[in-house]
């Protein structure tokens, strides 16, 4: 996160009852993100929630502790979306693992078929759903769906920008 090229980011970081060293790990950097620890997990959802509750910024981006991103990722999805405005996220293909998951220029057709849109997404707060914590899986497929019955659209952004 902190070595992206756009630099005006508040990072918050949510520890899900965490029993790793994860209080260890995230010492360093205790100057630079808001860190909230919980000592019962409640699952991603809810803390995901919780984290685009508490964000102060025009835009929220999810990003797991397995994502690396490339150094220009949140650039290259703020630019699509300040030259698209019609669009409320912006998603790009991944790797995982050495594998490309190749995504698809937007298509709410396919978008009912097939979830090709990752959680790590730049979205418009303003126009995020949030999380359905009673979901057990493809919770984020949900978002992408129920934004799109809300009529809002996403901006395809055509290169690998993380990876898993």
């Amino acid at each position: 996160i902190f070595a992206q090229t756009f630099k005006d980011i508040e990072v918050l970081y949510i520890n899900d009852g965490s029993t790793d060293n994860t209080d260890t790990a995230i010492e360093p950097y205790l100057g630079k993100v808001t860190y909230i620890k919980h000592e019962k997990n409640e699952g991603n959802q809810a803390r995901r929630n919780e984290g685009i509750a508490m964000a102060r910024g025009e835009y929220v981006f999810v990003c797991d502790a397995d994502i690396v991103l490339q150094n220009d990722c949140l650039e290259k999805m703020l630019r699509a979306l300040e030259e698209h405005p019609e669009c409320s996220f912006a998603y790009s293909s991944f790797d995982w693992q050495g594998k490309l998951f190749k995504s698809y220029s937007f298509d709410v057709e396919r978008l009912k078929k097939m979830n090709y849109i990752n959680t790590a997404t730049l979205v418009r707060k303003k126009d995020h759903p949030g999380f359905d914590p009673a979901i057990g899986k493809f919770q984020d497929w949900d978002v992408w769906l129920t934004m799109t019955l809300a009529g809002k659209r996403g901006c395809y952004i055509p290169e690998v920008l993380f990876s898993l």
